[in-house]
């Protein structure tokens, strides 16, 4: 008891006559967990992350923090969650939380209590990080949006990334020149997709001309269905040449056949942005809002087809079933006229007549 004090572990769980101090530890469930998903080919770096972050705030490291990583898991009550999420360590110098960190941290304490419930044959034992719940963040005051490109400024971005794929024997553009971080970046722009979405796109969501997205892999948990322009059926077309043989689902897989980096991405985007002569700082996801102010400001579609176009829902549920599918053809003539506007070029059945002869000063 006397070493279960110096260690950060309840004595008291010494008097329990069910008490059994050979049993699995929330360590050893912790552990189980990683490998599972080690074997569903997570990423490496997030499974490290899993356990340092046990290491770091779950093993009494920190003064006043229980040593959950030590007790087993039916014996860790409300309070020691609390006091492990709680901790000092767990706040910023001005004493506002890490929320990220704290939503990371719970979602894992509670992905190992579960695990050790079903273990041990008890899958509806109560689960206290289930059941803790974090302060709420405050709303209001500044939002950090992503920064976006000038809808102006968009056809001069997109030639740039398109120039990647200069054959300099030729002259003349080769998509199959161009590296796959400039393409998965044009494959998002012209969708409006957000860059994990595009990033992660495989092979199954592709149904002839539109890619049908699974409500697992949206923001919303909607099924969304996009519209494929020209460009993005060519880009495809290119891809098929550079299927990686450990990720035949991947359409963008990276160079080990994994998930191709957000960086690689953004890297890409900041040599194409300076290449356009673009001073200001730009994101990938930012092309979303580019092509949100480009369809309110210089195109006469209606507004509720680009939100939809953006997998936005509206609030009314019995409205936004209809307007799934009436709105579907629309969508498509936006995401033609998008993809002929980063070209530089007009809709064939454009308002725009040029006078014979007409002299422009």
């Amino acid at each position: 008891m006397r070493r279960d004090v110096v260690e950060g572990r309840n004595p008291k769980l010494r008097v329990n006559a069910k008490f059994n101090a050979g049993a699995a530890t929330f360590n050893d469930y912790a552990k189980i967990v990683i490998d599972k998903k080690d074997q569903e080919c997570r990423n490496g770096k997030h499974l490290k992350q899993w356990q340092s972050t046990i290491d770091e705030y779950c093993s009494g490291k920190h003064r006043g923090v229980p040593n959950i990583a030590a007790m087993q898991p039916k014996e860790i009550t409300y309070l020691d969650v609390e006091a492990v999420l709680k901790q000092k360590a767990l706040r910023n110098d001005d004493g506002t939380p890490k929320a990220e960190t704290q939503s990371r941290l719970r979602q894992r304490m509670r992905a190992i209590l579960k695990q050790a419930a079903i273990a041990e044959g008890e899958p509806h034992r109560f689960n206290p990080a289930e059941f803790y719940e974090l302060p709420k963040r405050k709303r209001g005051g500044i939002t950090n949006h992503h920064p976006a490109a000038q809808w102006q400024d968009c056809p001069a971005i997109y030639a740039a990334l398109v120039a990647k794929g200069l054959n300099k024997a030729t002259g003349e553009i080769d998509l199959s020149k161009e590296p796959t971080s400039s393409l998965v970046l044009r494959w998002s722009i012209l969708t409006a997709a957000r860059s994990g979405e595009a990033r992660g796109t495989l092979w199954a969501e592709i149904e002839e001309a539109e890619w049908n997205l699974p409500p697992e892999r949206m923001k919303m948990h909607r099924q969304h269905i996009v519209p494929l322009c020209d460009d993005a059926l060519a880009i495809l077309e290119t891809m098929k040449e550079r299927i990686h043989p450990r990720a035949k689902e991947r359409v963008f897989p990276g160079a080990q056949g994994g998930l191709i980096s957000d960086v690689a991405v953004n890297k890409t985007l900041a040599a194409a942005a300076k290449d356009a002569g673009i001073e200001y700082k730009v994101t990938a996801h930012g092309f979303r809002s580019s092509f949100r102010d480009w369809v309110a400001e210089a195109t006469e579609f209606p507004g509720q087809a680009a939100e939809w176009a953006l997998a936005h829902s509206p609030t009314n549920k019995v409205e936004g079933a209809y307007q799934r599918a009436s709105l579907l053809d629309k969508r498509k003539a936006i995401m033609t006229a998008w993809n002929l506007y980063l070209k530089g070029e007009e809709p064939a059945d454009s308002n725009v007549v040029e006078f014979p002869g007409a002299k422009v000063a």
